[in-house]
């Protein structure tokens, strides 16, 4: 699928910023199937990242309400300190 001509093509550091996180869980993710694809740039080395892709990504996770497990249950007391708070 080609992007459309005034699509904005992101470069790893932007992703990274955009998504939260660095360069070894994002390639992790893409190898498991759970992150967009770069697409390759000329050479083997340069790439980026369809700016549409990325936030569908960003979009979906939170559609998932995708909070990682380690943080849940200290998510929830926090949750459960402020209502007792007055």
């Amino acid at each position: 699928m080609e992007p459309p001509v005034n699509e904005r093509l992101l470069r790893r550091v932007e992703v990274e910023q955009r998504v939260g996180l660095k360069t070894s869980s994002i390639y992790q993710k893409i190898a498991k199937g759970t992150f967009p694809k770069p697409i390759r740039l000329g050479g083997t080395s340069s790439v980026r990242w369809r700016e549409s892709d990325i936030n569908e990504w960003i979009a979906q996770c939170a559609d998932d309400e995708h909070v990682p497990r380690p943080l849940q249950p200290a998510l929830s007391a926090a949750k459960s300190r402020k209502r007792k708070t007055p």
